[in-house]
């Protein structure tokens, strides 16, 4: 798998004028539509899970609901290691939808962004915070228990019906008093679901 990554990287490297270290530094370029998260919404995202870290018990729960190359997961995980508290719990299949876009169908073919989540948590320091759940979230939500999770963050597929049956199967494991959270309110179908469910 690590070789995987670095020839990965390398192609990245010829065809992007980034600087790019396979050895110690997460790669979240245009190469497999890793970058899903632009600068302004991770601060916002880490002042967000800070703050909720700072004053949550030790036993502190975050689930995300598709995490691609990990970007979203490595900003929860992150502040989940720099207070020594909490886990961060990931759905994804990481295989592409009918929805995505080609560089994401492409991203998914022979396991390449499963390979490169791997390697960017692993990378980041943080993997020891992060469990995997790797399957469909529709299926995953059957086995998990209500009122399990502090803050749950939604960024699976995009489509009306796929965001509206998250929500609707996900919202039952908040703890009281906890957060959901999405991406993408933007799109039609995301704006859609959350406006039907609030």
């Amino acid at each position: 798998m690590q070789n995987l990554i670095i020839k990965l990287l390398k192609l990245v490297r010829r065809h992007v004028n980034i600087p790019i270290d396979p050895h110690n530094k997460p790669y979240f370029g245009p190469i497999l539509a890793a970058c899903q998260v632009d600068l302004s919404r991770q601060s916002i995202m880490q002042n967000l899970i800070n703050e909720e870290l700072r004053n949550a018990g030790p036993s502190y729960k975050i689930l995300e609901i598709g995490s691609w190359a990990g970007q979203s997961t490595i900003i929860w995980a992150t502040a989940c290691k720099e207070v020594k508290k909490g886990m961060v719990f990931v759905i994804d299949h990481w295989q592409s939808s009918k929805n995505e876009p080609e560089i994401m169908k492409q991203a998914a073919k022979d396991n390449m962004i499963f390979s490169l989540f791997l390697y960017n948590i692993d990378v980041s320091g943080v993997k020891d915070y992060i469990v995997i759940l790797k399957g469909s979230s529709d299926i995953i939500a059957e086995i998990l228990k209500p009122e399990t999770f502090d803050f749950i963050y939604i960024d699976g597929d995009h489509a009306y019906e796929y965001v509206k049956e998250d929500i609707e199967k996900y919202y039952p494991l908040i703890k009281k008093r906890g957060i959901v959270a999405g991406h993408d309110i933007t799109l039609p179908g995301v704006l859609l679901a959350v406006a039907e469910f609030c």
